[in-house]
């Protein structure tokens, strides 16, 4: 099993962490992470309430060893019209519904993964998007959200 290839994953609304040695082994590994480029990690639903940022989406990309550094091939942005971390949520949960129904899509029409790969790589190369410089791991994100706690009791985030 360890030799094993894998012609595709899709990673879906999901924290988990691909080791490297399985990622050598997949010829085209996808993510669907629950934000835009420039909230890398967790913190989807904190990030862009704290940061006030004007939207907010999903990304398709490759995963790579590195996380949420995979190239770029599809962005779904929206305005910001959240006011609270559920909020975010949940809207954040429907659009990567939506990017994974347009994958699934792709998939279909495409008939195999190599023909899916070609079809990513043209819709990357009409984009420009690139991630963010700052990683948050689950423990930098708590520790904001605690000093954010004991700042200001009542932020928008913690509705």
């Amino acid at each position: 099993m360890a030799t094993r290839r894998w012609d595709l994953c899709i990673s879906f609304y999901s924290d988990l962490i691909i080791p490297p040695d399985l990622l050598d082994r997949i010829d085209l590994a996808l993510n669907i992470h629950p934000a835009l480029p420039a909230v890398r990690g967790t913190g989807y639903d904190a990030i862009p309430l704290v940061d006030a940022h004007p939207s907010h989406g999903t990304t398709l990309h490759r995963m790579v060893e590195e996380i949420d550094a995979g190239q770029i091939f599809h962005v779904i942005e929206r305005p910001l019209e959240a006011a609270t971390a559920t909020e975010l949520r949940r809207t954040n949960q429907v659009l990567c519904a939506r990017h994974l129904r347009m994958l699934c899509d792709w998939m279909l029409r495409c008939g195999t993964p190599q023909a899916l790969e070609a079809q990513l790589q043209k819709l990357a190369a009409g984009q420009s998007r690139q991630w963010g410089d700052a990683y948050l791991s689950r423990r930098d994100l708590d520790d904001l959200l605690a000093t954010l706690r004991c700042l200001d009791p009542d932020h928008s985030v913690f509705r």
